[in-house]
């Protein structure tokens, strides 16, 4: 097997094994580690459609002459491109569990996405200036309409580890003590249908 070939079929696996696992780098490690393997991804993406052009431009140059090897490197660039194609939208559902509830908040230094999960998960993705990406992950608890979270490390400083969902407003509220401090996290619920009954108790 020739040395492009080899080199095609580990950019191909690289950029599939990248893609798959983009729910995982994201959060783990996270941070600026998101960017740098995003612009990878796009480079090496970019550098198989470019030797996809290439390999058919030789083809069509040694077709006179040609051979069932020949099309070997092209067979493994376009697999490898309709793979890609394959990938589930849904892939981070089915890895850390549905959407049930999404809350957003937005400012003009950044914001931040408050998202629960099945069966009882959160996360909290944050973003700032200066490509600040950071991800809050645990458990949260149900009683009523209040949410109690436990975060499986620091936990988010604007929403800390009790909130209330306030319906009326279609607000995530932050509860210190005996006061319940208004947020800017507006609401929506994923399963409309069943509203807060999607949520566990």
């Amino acid at each position: 097997m020739k040395k492009k070939t080899i080199i095609s079929a580990v950019k191909v696996l690289l950029a599939l094994l990248l893609i798959i696992l983009s729910p995982i780098w994201t959060r783990y490690p996270g941070g600026y580690w998101k960017f740098v393997i995003g612009i990878a991804i796009v480079v090496i993406c970019i550098s198989i459609i470019v030797d996809i052009i290439r390999e058919i431009r030789a083809i069509v140059k040694q077709r006179k002459s040609l051979k069932i090897r020949t099309f070997l490197r092209l067979s493994i660039l376009v697999m490898g491109a309709f793979l890609m194609l394959l990938i589930p939208a849904d892939l981070e559902d089915k890895l850390f569990g549905k959407k049930i509830l999404e809350a957003y908040h937005e400012s003009s230094h950044g914001g931040a996405t408050f998202v629960l999960r099945e069966p009882n998960g959160f996360e909290i993705h944050d973003v700032g200036f200066f490509l600040n990406d950071e991800f809050y992950i645990g458990k949260f608890t149900r009683i009523s309409d209040t949410l109690y979270l436990t975060y499986n490390g620091d936990s988010y400083v604007l929403l800390g580890n009790k909130l209330l969902i306030d319906q009326s407003e279609m607000k995530i509220k932050r509860i210190i003590g005996d006061s319940v401090v208004s947020s800017e996290f507006h609401f929506h619920l994923v399963d409309k249908e069943n509203e807060m009954k999607t949520i566990p108790r």
